[in-house]
């Protein structure tokens, strides 16, 4: 697959960070039915725009996600289906400059519901990766590991510090060597002390690197409709003077047709 078609989607639950998140992808409010949204990013040397599709069931799972840039010619629709309430599996096709790709993923749980195993297959069912997963007490990963058919090639290790909502990750190789260490908010519904957020509970700014010392800033503005959920995201990245924004630069515009179930 080529390296653009991976920025154009980056793939799924490869990560314990994915996974933290992987039960809490919904965010919308009321019955949302569809979402028809146009995306613009503006770079120096180019405009992108982009189009995605959302479809969610009554129960607020989302059913199908389309993606495609009919410039790029890049196109890829994830589809998901559930059983007991809870994620079964993932199909996922793309079009890049090399063609068609398929690709198959199943889930499996522990008896307390907590995922515990993805496996991916590709378009003839033969199993290419393997996620396994071991589980704290609260139902949070603590040990990743990534297999390439029946080879171990990563390990991921987490430590928790629920207290300040932090989540340190170690990656390793195959070899239990570390080759990078990143921390995380464990649950992004909790307010980060460090954004600003407006009377939606959606992130307005929050600085570019929270640990940094620059004073760049990602600035956010929208539109909402009647039920509260946002029509119109537009970025901005800009610096921090005081307590003015100043250099602000569009950096891209996102625009929401959403339909509700009556």
């Amino acid at each position: 697959m080529s390296f653009l078609l991976l920025q154009f989607y980056a793939e799924a639950q490869q990560s314990i960070y994915s996974v933290l998140h992987f039960a809490h992808e919904t965010s919308n409010k009321g019955k949302v039915k569809l979402i028809e949204e146009s995306r613009t990013f503006y770079r120096i040397s180019r405009v992108i725009k982009e189009s995605r599709v959302l479809e969610y069931n009554e129960n607020q799972q989302l059913l199908v996600e389309k993606r495609y840039s009919k410039k790029e010619g890049k196109y890829l629709e994830v589809m998901f289906g559930y059983q007991n309430g809870r994620k079964a599996y993932r199909k996922r096709t793309a079009k890049s400059d090399d063609g068609f790709s398929t690709e198959f993923n199943s889930y499996r749980y522990s008896k307390e519901g907590h995922l515990i195993e993805m496996v991916y297959y590709d378009a003839d069912s033969v199993v290419t990766r393997q996620i396994t997963l071991n589980n704290n007490e609260n139902g949070h990963p603590i040990q990743l590991k990534k297999y390439r058919g029946e080879e171990l090639i990563g390990i991921e290790e987490a430590r928790y510090d629920y207290s300040n909502n932090r989540v340190y990750i170690k990656a390793l190789n195959e070899f239990g060597d570390v080759i990078s260490e990143v921390d995380y908010t464990v649950d992004q519904r909790l307010k980060n002390p460090e954004f600003t957020y407006d009377d939606h509970d959606n992130v307005v700014a929050f600085p570019r690197n929270v640990k940094g010392s620059d004073q760049m800033y990602t600035l956010r503005k929208y539109k909402y409709d009647d039920n509260g959920n946002w029509t119109t995201m537009t970025v901005y990245l800009a610096e921090k003077r005081g307590d003015k924004y100043i250099f602000m630069i569009k950096d891209s515009v996102f625009k929401r047709k959403i339909t509700y179930y009556k």
